[in-house]
């Protein structure tokens, strides 16, 4: 909600915000932001892995840990530049178009924009039917779904996107209006995590795909949660940071597709929220973020590995930022807008593994 944020930018812990054309020198590919899925109709969260070490996986007593993966390291390089400044657009990327939905202004004002980009070019404009922020995208069979989002109030509709035009459609409800809500897919079903009622954060994760009507919950957090970096790999959802009633985590969570499990397994080097995340060549990379207070960004890119749970270190943005907007693409990453020291940007980042 839009007084959520104004109480923010005064400098309290939370506010809303979403995981948000210029020359852009790439040619992005069909994939999603990431996520994970598959669902039974009964799950329960799992317990948790209890305390885990700073780079590495909590493990039962005498379990073998799997030899760490080698090491992932991504490489930053500026592309281009939007249109104007934005922060916390929804992003997915379909059809090798990477669409980014609602958002802030520069001058903290929500957007109802649809800026459809493909390599180099903005190609087309449309609009979602209200202004929205504090939202989130994924991709289902090459069409985008928009989740959520919040203004005045919060929303509580799923849309169906065009990725060639940006029209849009009603296509499912979540169990309540939510806003900082963060989604990943897998196949077809995508993985809605926490958010915020406009009262209170939630501790759900919940589960939809096409045609299922209205979201359900498969399985509890540890406890309500807001703007997590939220990506997938191996079956796994990795819930990593995000706003807790206490304040930014440091905990990383993930949430088994097949079994519904729900364990801690690691912590980040530092508490962050308001950070992204996607997924490349099988590691999860939690990009930037912020602490408690807005205004402390972070250009950390963080490596997760959801196979052992080894996290570490793997790369720096151009410069601070926190509530970008993060699309994943087969062999890049790209990250838009968001917000730096002391203003909203417009610079778009591509992330690449280093060869």
């Amino acid at each position: 909600m839009r007084a959520t944020r104004d109480k923010e930018r005064r400098g309290r812990s939370t506010g809303h915000v979403a995981a948000t054309a210029g020359a852009l020198a790439i040619g992005l590919l069909v994939a999603s932001v990431a996520g994970c899925g598959g669902h039974s109709s009964s799950r329960r969260a799992g317990k948790d892995g209890g305390p885990a070490g700073k780079t590495s996986a909590g493990a039962g007593k005498g379990a073998r840990r799997s030899a760490p993966a080698r090491p992932q390291r991504l490489l930053a390089r500026s592309v281009g530049r939007l249109s104007a400044p934005e922060q916390d657009a929804a992003a997915a990327a379909a059809g090798g178009r990477v669409l980014l939905l609602g958002g802030l202004t520069a001058a903290d004002t929500s957007r109802a924009d649809i800026v459809i980009l493909r390599g180099a070019h903005q190609t087309g404009r449309a609009h979602l039917p209200q202004a929205l922020h504090d939202a989130a995208a994924t991709t289902i069979g090459g069409v985008v779904y928009f989740f959520g989002g919040g203004n005045v109030g919060s929303s509580d509709a799923i849309l169906r996107v065009d990725p060639r035009t940006g029209r849009t459609r009603v296509a499912g409800h979540l169990p309540q209006a939510l806003s900082d809500v963060a989604v990943a897919t897998v196949g077809n079903v995508a993985y809605i995590v926490g958010g915020y009622t406009g009262q209170r954060p939630v501790d759900s994760i919940l589960a939809w795909k096409p045609g299922s009507g209205r979201a359900r919950r498969v399985a509890r957090l540890p406890s309500p949660l807001r703007y997590a970096a939220v990506a997938s790999s191996g079956g796994k959802l990795v819930i990593a940071g995000g706003s807790a009633p206490s304040g930014a985590r440091r905990d990383v969570v993930a949430f088994d597709a097949g079994t519904g499990a729900v364990r801690r397994v690691g912590r980040l080097p530092r508490p962050t929220t308001h950070a992204g995340a996607a997924t490349l060549a099988g590691t999860v990379f939690v990009i930037g973020g912020r602490g408690d207070v807005a205004g402390t960004p972070s250009a950390q890119i963080v490596a997760i590995d959801p196979a052992n749970g080894t996290i570490r270190s793997a790369g720096r943005l151009p410069q601070p930022l926190s509530d970008t907007s993060v699309a994943g693409a087969a062999d890049r990453i790209l990250v838009a807008g968001g917000r730096g020291r002391t203003a909203t940007v417009a610079t778009v980042v591509e992330l690449r593994l280093a060869r």
